[in-house]
């Protein structure tokens, strides 16, 4: 009796003549430019001579080199990213129903109208990524006539911006940060309570960070720019990480 073997397992294999396909290129981000609002603004918005603190970074994750640049000259990148510094904005934390996309802006008029500090139809509101009505979410606020004039002043020079962020947002771990803007220091808080920011004074811990911070003051992180760190560290009392402003502007513009 012959002996009868199993059935071979047929294998498909590639013709001859077929090549596997090439590994896929590393991905990357595009080239970013980083820019902050130029400090020489007036009530007309910034001067054609005003110049822009910028930076860029070619993979957008390292720095490669920042300045400050006329408008007309600053360098040209795939994306333009404006970096908004926290004393131009308030975050507010509201209970949004659930309404049409057409009557959001109505809904959070309504809403925000007893804590604005201007009329609701001459602020900027911007809902912070993934915020979708029928929530809590919270809401940045910005003066409208001041962003429209710094992105003309952009426009002008032909320079279009493809994002805004802002330096500081509520985050669901508390963080300081000490930077300079317009000629002076701040501290800003950033939390899940909020965004607080105040002018930076050697005479101690302001007393508005205590109440805003409570028991954890002392063991939130702080970082500060090399200009205003010295500064920081006698208001708070302990050194800060020291981080550069270019880079912090890069960290913001990673985030969500």
């Amino acid at each position: 009796r012959r002996r009868q073997c199993p059935p071979r397992r047929m294998v498909a294999h590639a013709p001859y003549n077929e090549r596997p396909p090439p590994p896929a290129p590393p991905t990357c981000d595009p080239p970013v430019l980083l820019l902050i609002p130029s400090p020489d603004t007036n009530e007309h918005g910034p001067a054609p001579a005003s110049e822009w603190p910028w930076a860029r970074s070619a993979d957008g994750q390292r720095i490669d080199g920042h300045g400050q640049s006329t408008a007309s000259r600053l360098p040209a990148d795939s994306e333009t990213v404006l970096v908004l510094p926290p004393t131009r904005l308030s975050w507010h934390h509201v209970h949004c129903p659930k309404v049409p996309a057409a009557r959001l802006r109505a809904v959070l008029d309504g809403l925000l109208e007893d804590r604005l500090l201007d009329e609701p139809g001459r602020v900027h509101l911007a809902l912070e990524p993934g915020a979708r009505p029928g929530q809590a979410l919270w809401v940045a606020a910005c003066d409208a006539a001041w962003l429209r004039q710094q992105l003309a002043a952009l426009q002008a020079a032909g320079r279009e911006v493809d994002r805004i962020v802002p330096l500081c947002a509520p985050q669901a771990e508390a963080a300081l940060g000490a930077h300079e803007w317009g000629g002076g220091a701040w501290l800003c808080a950033s939390g899940p309570q909020g965004v607080l920011s105040l002018p930076l004074e050697a005479g101690g811990t302001p007393a508005a960070f205590q109440s805003w911070a409570g028991e954890d003051a002392l063991s939130i992180a702080l970082r500060a720019e090399p200009g205003c760190a010295a500064l920081a560290e006698q208001a708070l009392g302990r050194p800060p990480t020291i981080e550069p402003a270019p880079q912090a502007w890069l960290r913001a513009a990673q985030g969500p």
